[in-house]
């Protein structure tokens, strides 16, 4: 479906509107209007006139989208080079680089860029910023006269969107776009389809009115109207006027045009020797390009051609070209095509953050409720498979409690009570097999397994280190003493035992008792008979008593200490007060009882 896209050039002398229809094919030229602001006897704009003007001359014109242009004076240029040209990281940084280059904290401007030139090293970029405080003010003026645009841009960044338009030959060369305004002169330069570089100058056809009016002792309209219709350059004398009147307006009109173009001059020069590509041609444009001649003088002063806008291609076809559109109208123009442009290409646009277009942000708003909905689902779809992963978990360990309970049942001839917990059926299966009950005439498991004697062993051995007395202070030396460490080892601050060896043997039902041996390491020989008699205590240790002699520790972090050796003969009594139940028994309730609490 076709676009009505708009190009608004809002000028100090008039306010111009180019109308494109667009489609994805082509671009086709509709509509070219432009409205006089009226001024005061100065020449200055009258308050409220600019958006009278702006509302006429968009009076009954269809639209979908405005292209605006912020006065070029308006907007600070500078190059940036950087070491890539992707879009994204360019976005990343811009601000950054652009915080020392500029006059104002980056915070009371707006700004953006669009690439100049790309190279295997990275890229140019031009880039543009405006000031906030003008900024606002300007889009308020659109606003209130019923324009409210989706690119804010300058007309001379726009240019670049109707070099294909018109019928000038950039391959490879440098070619100058002079706007003569009204009151500023904007010179682009560009190559290869690109913009290259842009200036705005401010004097324009203002100031040469101005020189008429002081000259020649009249008022601005006057001066104004004898700009357009009493001079001329091409030679030929205007109807009415006696030659000496005429040279003497001429004479007043090149004197003020002579700096404007020597600051034209100055500026193609410039960037040229800059860019290292001479300007070969000029096409010179706007209301003071109309007064004939000057396109000649032009000419002269330059040292290049300097030729009106000529048009081509299937923009133009179809309609009478309207009069004024190829002078006055061709920034517009640039303006309108800047909205159908290739949109891969960056292209500046002051309209972001707080200055957004507002139907921006109503399709922010669409794609965040399809986003919203998308994450929905995610959630849905996440908590779907944890209830399902969980549901899976309860079938397993309802399949895990069936055969704790088929185990219970086969090895003790009953299950454990404690519902569909397996791990509390196993807590209670665990003791009952570290204390397992026996039955009449034959025991089901030895008296003390040998994991049981060890476990009971270790744990007299916790408890005597845990109550260990601490080891004597001995008084700091002035420096360390050669083979000690400056601080030793945590353990040896108490008098404590170190297991390092641990047998038993329980392979016999039949024979009273059940032996192991014992091996470690002790801090002194009072340390180890200490542990000795501890162990002694234990109910079913009935006899421990030390292997050979002790020895010194000749080696490794316990050096020092002495090495032990201990065999322990086991056999359990029944607990006093319990004839109905032996000592097996009595472990596997207690083991149940707890599983139960």
């Amino acid at each position: 479906m076709a676009q009505r896209i708009i190009g608004l050039d809002v000028g100090t002398w008039s306010v111009k509107a180019v109308v494109l229809e667009s489609s994805l094919r082509r671009s086709t030229l509709v509509d070219y209007r432009e409205h006089h602001i009226p001024s005061d006897a100065n020449g200055g704009v009258l308050e409220g006139e600019v958006e009278a003007s702006i509302a006429a001359t968009l009076r009954g014109l269809d639209r979908d989208a405005i292209t605006a242009a912020l006065p070029g004076t308006n907007v600070l240029m500078r190059e940036l080079e950087l070491p890539f040209a992707d879009d994204k990281r360019i976005q990343s940084v811009l601000g950054f680089q652009l915080e020392s280059v500029l006059p104002r904290p980056l915070d009371e401007v707006v700004y953006d860029y669009q690439l100049l030139r790309e190279t295997e090293d990275g890229a140019t970029l031009l880039c543009a910023a405006v000031d906030r405080v003008k900024l606002d003010p300007w889009l308020t003026t659109l606003q209130a006269a019923g324009a409210d645009p989706r690119v804010v841009t300058t007309t001379g960044l726009a240019t670049a969107n109707l070099l294909s338009h018109l019928a000038v030959d950039t391959g490879g060369r440098s070619i100058a776009f002079v706007d003569l305004g009204h009151r500023t002169t904007t010179v682009t330069i560009a190559r290869d389809g690109r913009v290259d570089a842009v200036r705005t100058i401010s004097r324009g056809g203002h100031q040469l009115t101005q020189a008429l009016a002081r000259g020649l002792d009249l008022d601005y309209a006057e001066a104004e109207q004898l700009k357009h219709e009493g001079v001329r350059f091409d030679g030929y004398l205007p109807p009415g006027v006696d030659e000496a009147a005429h040279a003497q307006r001429a004479k007043l009109v090149a004197r003020a045009l002579e700096p404007l173009l020597r600051e034209v001059r100055t500026t193609i020069h410039a960037h040229a020797e800059r860019l290292g590509h001479p300007v070969v041609a000029a096409v010179a444009y706007g209301g003071t390009s109309l007064l004939p001649g000057v396109l000649d003088l032009m000419q002269r002063v330059l040292d290049m051609p300097v030729s009106p806008p000529a048009k081509t291609g299937p923009m133009w076809e179809g309609r009478e070209i309207p009069a004024g559109l190829l002078s006055s109208g061709v920034a517009a123009s640039a303006l309108a095509l800047r909205s159908v442009a290739d949109a891969a290409r960056h292209q500046v646009n002051f309209r972001q953050g707080e200055h957004a277009y507002e139907s921006d942000f109503t399709a922010i708003r669409g794609k965040l409720v399809g986003v919203g909905i998308f994450v929905m689902v995610l959630i849905v779809l996440f908590f779907a498979r944890k209830y399902l992963e969980m549901k899976r978990l309860e079938g397993q360990q309802a399949q895990l409690s069936a055969e704790l309970d088929t185990f219970t049942e086969q090895v003790f001839g009953e299950t454990f009570s404690g519902g569909e917990d397996p791990f509390q059926k196993f807590s209670m299966a665990q003791a009952a097999v570290m204390n397992p009950p026996e039955t009449v005439g034959q025991s089901l498991y030895p008296a003390m397994t040998a994991f049981k004697i060890f476990y009971d062993a270790t744990a007299v051995l916790a408890n005597f280190n845990e109550e260990a007395a601490p080891v004597d202070a001995v008084a700091p030396t002035e420096g360390p003493t050669e083979g000690e460490d400056a601080a030793k080892d945590k353990k040896a601050e108490k008098k404590q035992v170190e297991l390092t060896g641990f047998s038993s043997d329980v392979k016999s039902l039949t024979q009273d008792f059940q032996t192991a041996t014992m091996s470690g390491y002790g801090y002194d020989v009072p340390t180890i008979e200490g542990f000795r008699k501890l162990l002694a205590e234990h109910r079913c240790f009935k006899k421990v008593e030390q292997v050979g002699d002790t020895k010194p520790v000749r080696y490794g972090e316990r050096q020092g200490w002495k090495e032990f050796s201990f065999k322990i003969e086991i056999k359990c009594d029944k607990p006093e007060g319990d004839a109905e139940s032996d000592v097996a028994t009595e472990g596997a309730g207690a083991a149940a009882d707890g599983g139960n609490d």
